[in-house]
């Protein structure tokens, strides 16, 4: 949802003047808190389970904010059902369910969807349903030190719909089906969206449940990025400096700071990511240096993560851990990629660090 947030006068510590105009999602989300607490005082009927979907069926989507005098809806991805229409909602008679629908990624088809439309008010009414675009963005680039998007593309999405209109009886459901899928002009990793429109033809309030979907295979997106740097690395502080061992590996004392680190460059959000250690010479398993789930990307396309070696393996987290004695050891890091399945190896990446060399004194 989107809400007022550019220049808003609003209160401010009394030491600090006791007002300050400010910008910012800390002007919008007060702005939708205070909007539903007024829409919950008039409408108490409203239960928590149906709001959100109140508030996104008669929310307002704006134009593009590149230019609006263009016409086209501003990206669906970014300001979601649109503006927050606190009337609109007291007033709505009608709840569409889903009021949002993911579309996924479009390698894997056309996605169909049951739209429900319950009507409470005291007279049936008719709706025609109808497709409007929303703007789609390319995929993300470097830029610099930060990431981007390649373009801003009018490439409607193929909406179909399973009838032109439904009739909803007085405190009846009718049901639609709509299949989407991305216009195939699109370039592969864009985003895309629109809205669906349920238009009422004795002139009352128009519901819209967006959609954003993803074009092409989501699979292909590369979490471990090199960088200028050459990313990952085995590496070891010197000096206080990251030092790279990829080439020659290393031997670490594992005293103090002198342990094995793995700096990643993390392009985007992982499911999971896995360090394990092995024997360097007879490759048998020593079990998992670190497992994380819900992994973030790296904020700039230079940066990198520092995972470390403590020279324990576990087989599960807990007090299970153990060192392993010294030796020679690589490290396994896997991951995988964003809504991966774990069964599937093409989901995820691999890499194996040079050799390790453990001499505790």
């Amino acid at each position: 949802l989107g809400a007022p947030g550019g220049g808003i006068l609003s209160a401010y510590p009394l030491e600090d003047g006791g007002s300050a105009v400010l910008s910012g999602t800390s002007m919008s989300s007060p702005h939708v808190a205070g909007g539903v607490a007024l829409i919950l005082q008039a409408r108490p009927d409203f239960g928590w389970s149906q709001m959100l979907r109140r508030l996104q069926n008669s929310a307002d989507p704006k134009n593009w904010s590149g230019n609006p005098a263009l016409g086209f809806l501003d990206h669906s991805h970014r300001q979601g059902a649109g503006m927050l229409d606190i009337m609109g909602v007291i007033n709505s008679k009608t709840l569409v369910t889903p009021s949002q629908l993911s579309v996924g990624e479009s390698d894997s088809g056309a996605k169909t969807f049951t739209i429900n439309v319950d009507n409470g008010a005291k007279a049936g009414v008719t709706y025609d349903i109808s497709h409007v675009e929303a703007l789609a963005t390319g995929p993300n680039t470097q830029s610099g030190t930060s990431y981007s998007i390649t373009g801003v593309y009018s490439a409607p999405a193929s909406v179909v719909f399973s009838v032109p209109s439904v009739t909803v009886p007085r405190n009846g459901r009718a049901s639609f089906n709509v299949t989407i899928d991305a216009n195939p002009e699109l370039p592969e990793r864009s985003i895309y969206g629109g809205y669906i429109v349920l238009t009422p033809r004795d002139g009352s309030a128009v519901y819209s449940v967006p959609f954003s979907g993803f074009k092409g295979d989501y699979q292909t997106t590369q979490v471990l990025t090199p960088t200028a740097n050459g990313f990952p690395w085995l590496a070891q502080l010197e000096g206080g400096f990251y030092q790279n061992r990829n080439a020659t590996g290393a031997t670490y004392t594992m005293v103090g700071d002198d342990i094995p680190l793995f700096l990643m460059h993390l392009d985007h959000l992982s499911r999971r990511i896995r360090l394990e250690a092995f024997d360097a010479v007879t490759g048998k398993p020593w079990n998992k240096v670190s497992d994380d789930e819900f992994v973030t990307r790296n904020s700039t396309p230079g940066g990198f993560f520092e995972f470390a070696w403590d020279g324990t393996t576990f087989f599960r987290k807990g007090p299970d851990a153990r060192p392993v004695p010294n030796g020679q050891y690589v490290v396994k890091v896997s991951v995988l990629k964003a809504l991966g399945d774990e069964s599937n190896p093409a989901h995820w990446e691999t890499w194996t660090s040079a050799v390790i060399t453990i001499a505790r004194p």
